[in-house]
């Protein structure tokens, strides 16, 4: 779906704090001969933590610090804050594992940082490769815990969207038949196939599987404080794209089981924030100070 932004205002939490102007630092990462851009706010005082936030498909990652004030709040109050430039797609493969561990790597030596105070996030694929990444950690030997993660409308089980873009195809909605065959191609290809063809690759790259008692990768979650946001606005995507769509075509529909399935292996600082009339879609979802508040005071 195209994103939507709507200006929004600041939670009184942090109104104070962030009043001052932040300079926006722009940085080069070079991983696996290929370079990525960064955009990194600082502290006037020394650094209590870091927080990395991915953007959407399409989205530009300076242009984050213009659509929320989550970046000035946070590094308002003594956070580094990173907007990364990363692959556009929905899950965090070898090469994107490789970008994230050496931009921590970095800061970690720099600000004398433990994963413990590393926070990552993101919307849409940016919020599906943060959930991946920290489930990747937490899913070695010797797992490593971050501080938070929390994703905005994140694609989580890649079965299901695959199956959402079925449907898409068949909808007599120009653009969302358009989506559906461009998701669908997209999938076959990364994936090698359908879900029925290869669900491995399906298991090993969605941030949660439904059809799996152990809810996949998501079981590697269930110590690392998670919130997951989003506006299931079917009324309005049905006025505005199509009104053949359902509830199934958007991504609350995997996040209403995921919480379910966090709160069930008792994950018990997971958390599923829904919102109305915010903006579907966007970082506009999140309130930036309860957000700020959250990651700063875990």
């Amino acid at each position: 779906m195209k994103h939507r932004y709507i200006l929004f205002c600041l939670s009184p939490f942090f109104y104070f704090n962030c009043s001052q102007a932040q300079d926006i630092n722009k940085f080069k990462l070079n991983v696996v001969g290929r370079e990525y851009e960064y955009y990194e706010t600082q502290p006037t005082t020394p650094a209590k933590g870091l927080v990395i936030l991915l953007p959407a498909l399409g989205e530009k990652p300076k242009s984050i610090f213009k659509k929320t004030t989550l970046p000035k709040l946070i590094t308002a109050n003594g956070y580094i804050t990173i907007a990364l430039e990363i692959a556009p797609q929905m899950f965090a493969d070898e090469d994107c594992v490789k970008e994230l561990n050496e931009l921590i790597k970095i800061k970690r030596d720099q600000y004398k940082l433990t994963y413990k105070d590393i926070a990552i996030g993101g919307l849409s694929d940016g919020g599906a490769i943060a959930l991946c990444f920290a489930e990747f950690l937490n899913s070695k030997e010797q797992p490593v815990k971050l501080k938070a993660v929390f994703a905005i409308d994140p694609p989580a089980d890649l079965t299901r969207i695959y199956a959402s873009a079925e449907k898409e195809i068949s909808y007599r909605c120009p653009l969302i038949a358009r989506e559906g065959k461009s998701t669908k191609a997209y999938l076959d290809n990364i994936m090698g196939g359908s879900p029925a063809t290869n669900p491995r690759a399906y298991i090993q790259r969605s941030a949660y599987f439904a059809k799996a008692p152990d809810g996949g990768n998501a079981q590697f979650l269930k110590y690392v404080p998670v919130r997951l946001y989003s506006e299931p606005d079917l009324e309005y995507v049905r006025k505005t794209y199509c009104p053949e769509l359902q509830y199934s075509n958007l991504n609350a529909f995997d996040l209403d089981k995921m919480i379910v399935f966090l709160k069930s292996i008792g994950n018990e600082r997971s958390e599923y924030i829904t919102t109305k009339g915010k903006g579907f879609h966007s970082w506009n979802i999140i309130d930036a100070g309860d957000c700020a508040k959250w990651i700063t005071e875990l």
